[in-house]
């Protein structure tokens, strides 16, 4: 399969603002940020329902066994959106059935044992 996605947006740079920091993540990073909120950014990637992959950053609790809080997803016009709002959908160019439910992988290591990820590296589907 082409992931088309991955394609469109590697390579992208955004600043993420956290408390009085900014950090620049890169769409195929290997990042992971403390925030002021004690919470972690990190790289990762998504995957869709069809199998389609798309870089994020992920917020994840790592005090609470990796709680995912947050995905965040580059779309091909170089936008950094949170999955779950309601038009990202649209700049995705799928309907909510096309992305949900999804699963995500981090490209780094994090610091506790996420229950949610099984043994290939791949969360279970939200």
């Amino acid at each position: 399969m082409k992931q088309i996605f991955l394609k469109q947006t590697k390579g992208i740079k955004t600043e993420i603002q956290s408390g009085s920091k900014i950090f620049t993540f890169t769409s195929n990073g290997k990042k992971r940020i403390e925030t002021d909120e004690e919470m972690v950014l990190i790289n990762g990637k998504v995957r869709l329902p069809d199998g389609q992959e798309l870089y994020a950053i992920l917020s994840i609790d790592e005090l609470s066994s990796g709680e995912h809080c947050t995905t965040f997803v580059w779309t091909p016009d170089g936008t950094l959106e949170d999955l779950h709002k309601t038009k990202t959908h649209i700049n995705l160019n799928r309907t909510p059935n096309q992305i949900f439910p999804y699963q995500y992988r981090y490209t780094v290591p994090i610091h506790c044992h996420d229950h949610h990820v099984g043994p290939d590296g791949w969360s279970l589907k939200f």
